[in-house]
């Protein structure tokens, strides 16, 4: 499976999920940060409807949505950074300051 959209937009997700479904398109979304609205939710199809799902989105979304590769999202990356160096300055804090 290839992402072919990852976006914030959930109302875009479900016209992108309907208009493929109901061009016999199979489609998996990446919902296990879904509940959270700043996290880009991903849509992926099979690897042999790739280029006809793309076809299909192009009419509904800007190009610049459509992902080309399955990279994580910069912006994940940067609040996982984030995450990571509170977490540090808490566990830190906790050594040096008795």
């Amino acid at each position: 499976m290839r992402a072919v959209l990852r976006t914030t937009d959930r109302s875009l997700i479900e016209s992108v999920r309907l208009a493929l479904e109901a061009e016999g398109i199979a489609v998996a979304l990446d919902q296990e940060l879904g509940a959270i609205p700043f996290i880009p939710v991903a849509v992926f199809v099979a690897e042999a409807d790739l280029d006809r799902a793309r076809r299909i989105i192009r009419d509904l979304v800007p190009p610049l949505t459509v992902v080309k590769d399955d990279q994580a999202s910069p912006r994940l990356w940067r609040v996982a950074f984030i995450g990571v160096v509170i977490l540090l300055i808490i566990l830190l804090g906790r050594i040096f300051i008795p």
